[in-house]
């Protein structure tokens, strides 16, 4: 699992963890101030052709890095210093970036020779991006969710339904998720027709700011409880019972 990282005015990095058990395994990307690959605050994570491309959001770059080892291999697509690229896709040959303060989506070709171009959506500041299945491009943003077929664009979810969309994911069953920050609650939609229908909303106290949605086709694994453990009182030898076996080293 690799977390895009950061804070506002300050260094991003890309963290890696173990997918399954969530142990910190050390940074993957962290490259110094002043120097070439450096993050402003990393936004999103976009892997392609084995290579992980990455969002500097505060002096919006996209960034690619060798897959296997994180080194820094040039930057990709450069927008408007005040413009805040927020999220990536890469797609047809191209970055796609949804800049903030631009109030847009640009196709930035990865060849050389080739123009970017860009949709605008006035007001929309956007922030998530996503393509589905059938090639469409869904973008989200302060006025909803937005829909680009290539030619057209057109305002589908309005902002009442999902207040701050930050993100956009693609299901493995073709549904578009969103983690809706300021509803604190994560939406599916089916988009098999001309207007998304709700199918699910995600809510609760565990549903805290999200920002960020991703799937994963690895089982889930839920925690395994070995010995006859309770949470309280904790009175080792009494509320254990030891089987020679070393499970966890535990350090304090």
């Amino acid at each position: 699992l690799y977390v895009a990282t950061g804070t506002v005015c300050g260094a991003g990095a890309v963290k890696k963890f173990n997918g399954v058990t969530g142990r910190f395994l050390g940074n993957f990307i962290s490259v110094p101030a002043g120097q070439p690959g450096y993050l402003a605050r990393a936004s999103d994570i976009v892997w392609h052709e084995g290579d992980c491309f990455v969002v500097s959001c505060d002096d919006s770059k996209v960034h690619r890095y060798d897959g296997k080892t994180g080194a820094f291999k040039g930057t990709v697509a450069t927008g408007n210093p005040k413009g805040w690229i927020t999220q990536i896709a890469v797609r047809d040959g191209a970055v796609f970036t949804t800049e903030f303060s631009e109030a847009r989506v640009r196709r930035c070709p990865l060849a050389d020779g080739e123009p970017a171009v860009s949709v605008e959506q006035a007001g929309f500041t956007p922030w998530g991006i996503v393509f589905d299945q059938g090639g469409r491009c869904w973008w989200s943003g302060s006025g909803g969710i937005a829909r680009f077929d290539g030619k057209t664009n057109a305002v589908v979810v309005p902002s009442g339904e999902v207040t701050t969309p930050v993100a956009l994911a693609v299901s493995p069953d073709g549904q578009l998720v969103c983690s809706s920050n300021g509803r604190q609650s994560v939406t599916a939609w089916d988009i098999s027709e001309e207007v998304p229908k709700l199918l699910r909303t995600i809510t609760g106290p565990e549903v805290r700011d999200p920002a960020g949605v991703a799937f994963t086709t690895h089982p889930f694994d839920a925690p395994a409880q070995f010995g006859n453990f309770v949470p309280q009182p904790s009175n080792t030898g009494r509320d254990w019972t030891p089987t020679g076996t070393t499970i966890y080293n535990l350090r304090a």
